[in-house]
């Protein structure tokens, strides 16, 4: 066997793990770099497609990357290894431990979510009950802004940024069109945190979007009828933001039977089914509503990408590569707050399975708009100001 945990040795393994964002390449960037540059890890492995490919021996050497090609990372969507929402059954752990030995893999950095911490904790437990001298590190990484412990998750600023300049949009076009209302479905299964970047798409308390319901309130079917309408009214048309994991919804959100490997509910259409109430109805069905779902584009979109993501991303990263060559090991990297900058750190089994919704502090007591502690928080996180544009009202007099 090769020397203890931090000792010049071994060889480390990189995994992706869960949806893409559009930073997850920027982490993988400053793993590499920083592990090459640490001078205390003999090759850097990335397993292709997730964990499963830890199970199949399927390893990419990333240690001899150009350094083109290196740089071309932070500027790639999708997950440069690729990813898998496979969850690791009791059986298969036993074989990972084997593959490590026989590859001396010393050292796991595995950048994902909830569930990928899950499995980063439950590997690192098992390499102790073996004795087998494995440093294992979670590096955050979900649009969706819910994990524990850590002030931001890389991706969420990006994500943030697509979907309050696409509501900004959104409002201009609907506003201009004899389709008065839109119905604007956000990501996020059980926190609101994408669906409420969209007030940051906001110039003036008549402009888009005039509510955002969020999965931590309950859904009232006959409230969100009598807001749209009361919007309508006044003004004329409305635009508002749901998040796909609104509670309240059963027979709208898509066959609660359809499920990932970790047993989480695949949504459905909840925009559409909205949208087709409301145009039912409304006004006595004579008001048309349409709506969009930009699903997956929404962390697949680099021309949104926000600087602050960037850097936090790589940060993390590189901040993981130093937790595990001095011998740090079941953590999960942390962000503490964009004014006082740098890493933390929490336990990996305080992550797992865990999820950060939106505190109460940051929901508007209407339950369907955010505070200004929330545009605090999150205005910083998507860089550069948003696209603004003139409107037909600027030019008449």
């Amino acid at each position: 066997m090769s020397g203890p945990i931090g000792s010049p040795m071994g060889n480390l393994v990189v995994a992706q793990g869960g949806g893409p964002t559009p930073v997850i390449n920027c982490s993988l960037f400053g793993i590499i770099d920083q592990a090459i540059s640490s001078g205390k890890i003999a090759k850097v492995l990335g397993a292709r497609y997730g964990i499963t490919g830890v199970l199949r021996d399927d390893f990419a050497d990333l240690s001899t990357l150009t350094s083109q090609w290196k740089e071309g990372l932070k500027h790639a969507p999708g997950a440069a290894l690729g990813s898998c929402r496979h969850k690791l059954q009791d059986q298969e752990y036993p074989r990972m431990i084997e593959t490590f030995k026989q590859r001396d893999v010393r050292y796991l950095l595995y950048i994902g979510g909830n569930d990928s911490m899950d499995t980063a904790d439950r590997i690192n437990q098992l390499a102790k009950r073996e004795q087998y001298e494995l440093g294992v590190i979670g590096v955050p990484k979900t649009v969706d802004n819910d994990l524990m412990g850590t002030d931001r998750c890389p991706g969420y600023g990006s994500a943030a940024r697509y979907v309050a300049q696409s509501v900004r949009d959104l409002g201009v076009d609907i506003r201009s069109l004899p389709t008065p209302i839109s119905i604007f479905e956000a990501m996020g299964r059980n926190a609101g945190w994408i669906a409420a970047a969209s007030a940051l798409a906001r110039t003036d308390e008549d402009s888009a979007p005039h509510r955002i319901y969020l999965p931590e309130r309950p859904f009232r079917i006959g409230q969100f009828l009598a807001d749209i309408e009361a919007v309508y009214r006044r003004l004329g048309w409305a635009v508002v933001v749901v998040s796909e994991g609104l509670q309240g919804v059963n027979g709208l959100s898509g066959d609660p039977e359809l499920r990932d490997d970790f047993g989480h509910a695949l949504p459905g259409d909840l925009a559409g089914r909205l949208a087709q109430l409301v145009s039912q109805k409304l006004a006595g069905g004579g008001v048309r509503c349409r709506s969009e779902r930009p699903g997956v584009c929404g962390r697949a979109s680099m021309v949104h990408v926000s600087p602050v993501d960037q850097r936090d991303a790589e940060q993390v990263g590189r901040a993981a590569v130093d937790l595990v060559v001095n011998g740090k090991t079941g953590v999960m990297v942390t962000l503490q707050p964009v004014d006082q900058g740098g890493t933390g750190v929490i336990q990996l089994a305080e992550v797992a399975n865990n999820e950060r919704t939106m505190p109460d502090g940051m929901i508007d007591s209407s339950g369907s708009n955010v505070t200004g502690q929330f545009l605090e928080y999150a205005r910083p996180l998507i860089g550069p100001p948003l696209a603004d544009y003139v409107s037909v009202n600027d030019l008449c007099t």
